[in-house]
């Protein structure tokens, strides 16, 4: 089990690697050991998925990574996002 900070150090080669394939890469979320990035999600950049995913495949037991996942965002999870966003907002002075 990793120490707060090796998991930092860990996160933060990720980050790095991550953004040298997809700089446009934006971490939305770090809940204990699971990691959460956006992508953006066009033609062009489709081509560099394959390069990450290839990179991600082969070195998954040097990351310490056990899986990964991709998914597309349904309409229902950016309107609770942008609720969630209004709400964090609304009680900003």
């Amino acid at each position: 089990m990793p120490t707060p900070s090796q998991e930092t150090q860990i996160t933060e080669f990720l980050q790095a690697g991550l953004q040298a394939v997809v700089p446009e890469a934006v971490l939305m979320e770090n809940v204990g050991a699971e990691l959460t990035y956006q992508l953006p999600n066009d033609k062009a950049h489709t081509a560099t998925y394959e390069a990450l995913f290839t990179k991600l495949d082969a070195n998954l037991q040097h990351l310490g990574i056990s899986s990964y996942g991709v998914s597309d965002t349904t309409l229902e999870e950016v309107l609770l996002y942008s609720g969630t966003y209004l709400k964090r907002l609304s009680h900003w002075p």
